[in-house]
């Protein structure tokens, strides 16, 4: 499936471009990462990771989002399996080696 498309995505299997996200694409992303089905809550988290990241250009910690989004404490950890997936499928580009260490440490 995504490989059809591979070369939209780096090394790493983060999207290089996020204009090139669409929501076909998510739902794609999140089944070859184990994810089947995306709620509500797993859209909400999308959209406030995509939004804060164009604004920001920095990963948002898992408590603000969960906080803001007034959901459980771990939402990302629960829905995603963790913030590297729940940012992979958002679309967005690699965070880089230390962010991903943080990422994977949360």
């Amino acid at each position: 499936m995504l490989q059809e498309i591979h070369d939209i995505f780096d090394d790493n299997g983060f999207l290089a471009d996020p204009d090139l996200w669409s929501r076909d694409l998510a739902l794609r992303i999140a089944d070859q990462l184990g994810i089947p089905e995306l709620g509500d809550s797993h859209w909400a988290v999308i959209d406030y990771l995509r939004d804060d990241f164009l604004a920001n250009a920095t990963p948002p910690l898992e408590g603000d989002v969960c906080g803001e989004l007034d959901l459980v404490e771990d939402c990302v950890q629960r829905l995603f399996g963790g913030a590297i997936k729940a940012w992979k499928v958002a679309g967005l580009p690699d965070p880089k080696e230390d962010a991903r260490t943080f990422m994977r440490d949360l």
